[in-house]
């Protein structure tokens, strides 16, 4: 059984990653910006869903949407890995 990542080129590798990340790199880019414009890290485990405004969270989430769609509508398998939506 196969899954599938994504249109969009994943992470690139580094020297201390040779294999790679398995990241979508559009996924990846949407959740760092999400985590910058709200000055937390993803490492930082005091931020919620509740600290964004109703209006905030809506695009966000039609962001997401969007994104999802580009990139998986046309498959029944997906995964996304992305340590950043830990907190999401």
């Amino acid at each position: 059984m196969d899954y599938y990542i994504g249109i969009t080129d994943t992470m690139p590798k580094r020297e201390d990653n040779p294999k790679g990340f398995f990241e979508n790199h559009k996924i990846y880019s949407f959740n760092q910006k999400l985590l910058e414009e709200n000055k937390v890290s993803w490492d930082e485990y005091q931020f919620t869903i509740n600290d964004l405004s109703a209006e905030q969270l809506r695009a966000y989430v039609d962001r997401a949407k969007e994104i999802i769609t580009e990139e998986f509508n046309f498959v029944n398998l997906f995964f996304i890995k992305d340590p950043r939506m830990c907190l999401l």
